[in-house]
């Protein structure tokens, strides 16, 4: 009877999840889309946070078909921004700096743990580094502002600094504000809860 019972409690869990999943994907871009909207200081938005998150939210405990979507929510909140806000000559590598995001999120996501706090700063502050360097180079090869020389790459690395420090406050603030939420709303347990009962359905674990 308490098997029964467990195995009930576990099933709704994961049905939780997967509404908690469909609703955090939404919150997810108007975030995205909102911190770029209103008023801030250069490159201090939710598009790093948004991404390095929904990679590791894809990692399991939810569907193929909304691991795809999780994943490509990142790249719609930054698309449908800059589709407001206008698109620019350097968007190739916007949107190749928010890949290293996610992907840093996905392999967070293989493990089984919730990540700690030391974790998520530690990739948050990565992320946060490739999508300066990504988006410098760009600024550097596309702009025209710098000689296509090392002295101009370094040019365009040292003007960007100031937006590298907004990059990664931003970056550490909206990730920190996400997860919060998810602690909240018991996301961690849930997520664990559904990753064990796909591992149960596959035969491989007790």
């Amino acid at each position: 009877m308490n098997n029964l019972n467990a195995a009930a409690e576990n099933t709704e869990e994961t049905k939780k999840l997967k509404t908690t999943s469909i609703v955090l994907g939404l919150g997810l871009v108007a975030l995205a889309i909102i911190s770029r909207l209103v008023p801030h200081p250069w490159n201090f938005t939710a598009i790093g946070a948004t991404g390095l998150f929904a990679g590791y939210f894809a990692g399991s405990g939810i569907s193929r078909f909304e691991k795809l979507g999780f994943l490509a929510l990142p790249f719609v909140g930054l698309f449908l921004s800059d589709w407001i806000l206008g698109f620019h000559s350097i968007m190739v590598y916007t949107y190749f700096g928010l890949a290293f995001s996610v992907i840093l999120g996905r392999l967070s996501g293989t493990n089984s743990d919730w990540p700690k706090w030391l974790e998520w700063t530690g990739q948050s502050f990565i992320s946060s580094t490739l999508f300066y360097m990504v988006t410098n180079f760009g600024v550097w090869f596309t702009g025209g502002l710098y000689p296509r020389s090392f002295d101009g790459l370094m040019q365009s690395f040292v003007a960007g600094i100031p937006f590298y420090g907004y990059q990664v406050a931003g970056d550490l603030f909206y990730l920190s504000a996400i997860i919060l939420v998810c602690i909240y709303f018991r996301v961690p347990q849930r997520r664990m809860i559904a990753r064990q009962n796909i591992l149960v359905e596959n035969g491989l674990s007790c």
